[in-house]
Order: structure tokens, then C-alpha cells, then sequence
């Protein structure tokens, strides 16, 4: 929870929220601090949270307070049932994957929120496409690779190793 607490302060920093210190567990104190003197000096640029940026936050600050995990990424009941039937990791095993970045992100829809994110399920040796709404963090499906060259656009072998090597460190992919 480390870095959720160093998020935390960054975003309080980004979204000109104020920062009240000593709600955080005492633990937590010095990454949130961290994370809101690291915006600072990095000078990120502040702007208005709208109305579900301010509830993530809150559900955020209220986790870490609280001791719970609080994820970014959820799901879509259509997500739920791509997950199911096509992966053989659970929805909180991607979800953590997602919330620690390791996929590599391939592109974004035009004139959309939605971000197109290959990871690798090492569970089935082969990489997946997750499609999330950056906005809300909603997974809209998850796609095998060639659904996703049907209905979008090729992933080459190298994005493909890169994911993986998220993952796995290992440098070669051969897919199945």
C-alpha cells in the first residue's frame, strides 16, 4: 500500500485538495506526504476533480485510513462474463495486474476514454487486450489478441514480448 499512499498525496497535490496529515495511519504518513512534495516539485499542473475523480479520491483516502486495498479498476457485467470464459485468472488477479501498471498500454480510441491495455496471463502463456475507460477505471472487455486484430488493429510479437517480460522478466514470446 506504499505506493496507493504516495498516489494518494500525489493526487490531493494534482486536484488542489487540501491535505490533511494526521487522518492517515501512521505508517502511511510519510509516503502520502512524499507523494504530495513530489508533485510539488515536479510542478504538476493542478486541475478540478470532477465528481468521479473527487468520489475515487475519497474511497481511496477512506481505504488507506481503513487498512483496505482500494482498487482503480473495476468491472463491467459484460468484463465479468469475457474474464470468465476466456482467461484463466480471476478478475482481482487483473485488476491488481492493471492497478500495478504491468501491461503495456497500445493505443486509445479516438474521440474516447478508452484505453487499450495488453497484458500477458501467465496462467495461460498467451497476452490479453483489456479495454478500460480511463475516467471511471471500468474494464469494458478483455479480448484475445485476435479478437482484438479483427475488431481494432494488430499487436506485433515485440509489444507482445514486452508485455510479458511485465510479467514473466523472460525475453522471448512464442504465442500458442
Amino acid at each position: 500500500m506504499v505506493s496507493l499512499a504516495f498516489e494518494i498525496g500525489f493526487d490531493h497535490y494534482r486536484f488542489n485538495l487540501p491535505l490533511d496529515i494526521v487522518r492517515f495511519p501512521d505508517q502511511y504518513r510519510k509516503d502520502v506526504r512524499n507523494g504530495f512534495d513530489a508533485a510539488k516539485i515536479q510542478n504538476v499542473s493542478k486541475k478540478k476533480a470532477d465528481i468521479f475523480e473527487k468520489k475515487l479520491l475519497s474511497i481511496r483516502d477512506r481505504g488507506l485510513i481503513r487498512g483496505l486495498i482500494v482498487s482503480e479498476t473495476n468491472f463491467s457485467f459484460h468484463a465479468f462474463g469475457r474474464i470468465l470464459g476466456r482467461i484463466s485468472m480471476s478478475y482481482i488477479e487483473l485488476a491488481d495486474l492493471l492497478d500495478a501498471n504491468l501491461f503495456l498500454n497500445i493505443g486509445q480510441e479516438a474521440n474516447s476514454n478508452r484505453v487499450h491495455k495488453l497484458f500477458y496471463s501467465a496462467k495461460d502463456n498467451i497476452c490479453f487486450v483489456a479495454i478500460q475507460d480511463i475516467k471511471t477505471g471500468t474494464v469494458v472487455t478483455v479480448l484475445p489478441i485476435d479478437y482484438h486484430e479483427n475488431i481494432s488493429w494488430a499487436i506485433s510479437i515485440e509489444a507482445q514480448n514486452q508485455a510479458k517480460k511485465l510479467i514473466t522478466k523472460d525475453k522471448v514470446y512464442s504465442p500458442n
